[in-house]
């Protein structure tokens, strides 16, 4: 498995309101997984088998640049507040990498406070790994990231685990909970990130079976108790 990212856009820390320009399609096919992100757009690459046909897949995560998505205040500062979209790409021997399915309003957008930074990996195992972190300059403490693992299996990517990890700036208490959905389990730790002297706690517990939610069913993260 191998991660790539490309940005082509310095972007400045604080915007105004959440705005989502008009997705535009991503190509059909490609021969390189450099080829999926257009021109001038944001957007970071993972290859990796997610099919288990043998052969290197490629998902990808990508900002447009759309400019009516791009806000400008008065004392210099921009931010990119187009719509991320995600995409996922089956290789064939041979004829490069077919896109089999974009999706372009599961990933949360930032606003003027919070920002939503994305990611995608793809695990030696094959899954499909979806991460978040998330940051608020104003209205809050709270700072941390969630992580939503999918797995290809009767045709389409079905959530297997989810996972969290949030801490209080002011205080550093925090707490990282992990949820499996093939074993119906749940862990959580509490933890503090300024003081070493308080030990982590974890703890563990059962969670009702359900069906396994399909990626673009709901925005992510899906997962709620």
């Amino acid at each position: 498995m191998t991660s790539r990212k490309f940005r082509t856009a310095a972007l400045a820390a604080l915007l105004l309101l959440p705005l989502a320009a008009g997705a535009q399609s991503l190509p059909a096919k490609v021969a390189s997984p450099d080829e999926t992100i257009p021109n001038g757009w944001e957007g970071e690459v993972a290859v990796g088998d997610l099919n288990k046909d043998g052969v290197d897949d490629v998902a990808l995560i990508t900002i447009p640049d759309f400019e009516k998505g791009i806000f400008r205040r008065d004392d210099g500062y921009e931010k990119n507040l187009n719509q991320p979209i995600l995409a996922i790409y089956f290789g064939i021997p041979g004829q490069g990498y077919t896109k089999w399915r974009q999706y372009d309003d599961i990933l949360e957008l930032s606003d003027e406070y919070v920002t939503n930074d994305h990611s995608v990996t793809i695990s030696p195992r094959g899954t499909l790994i979806i991460s978040t972190e998330n940051f608020a300059s104003a209205g809050g403490w709270s700072a941390g990231n969630t992580s939503c693992t999918f797995r290809f299996q009767k045709g389409d990517f079905f959530m297997i685990g989810f996972d969290t990890d949030s801490f209080a700036r002011n205080t550093g208490d925090g707490e990282k909970v992990s949820y499996n959905f093939l074993t119906n389990k749940c862990q959580r730790t509490k933890y503090n990130v300024f003081d070493d002297k308080v030990k982590p706690v974890e703890r563990w517990s059962k969670i009702p079976a359900r069906p396994l939610k399909r990626l673009g069913d709901e925005g992510l993260p899906i997962f709620m108790e």
